[in-house]
C-alpha cells in the first residue's frame, strides 16, 4: 500500500482515495509517499512545478 503527501499544499492521500486541489502560489513541491511500504520507500518522491 502506498500513500501521497505534499505537505506545504496540506495534501495527503494514505492507501486509496483521491485529492483536488488548487495550488495558490507557483513554486516546487515536494511530494513523497506517506506510507512506509519497504524497500525503497525514501526513493518515491517528486516535485510538483506550479507555474
Amino acid at each position: 500500500m502506498h500513500g501521497l503527501a505534499i505537505d506545504d499544499l496540506d495534501v495527503r492521500i494514505d492507501g486509496g482515495g483521491d485529492a483536488v486541489f488548487t495550488p495558490e502560489k507557483p513554486g516546487e513541491y515536494a511530494i513523497y509517499c506517506s506510507i512506509p511500504c519497504g524497500e525503497g520507500h525514501n526513493d518515491m518522491v517528486s516535485t510538483l512545478i506550479v507555474q
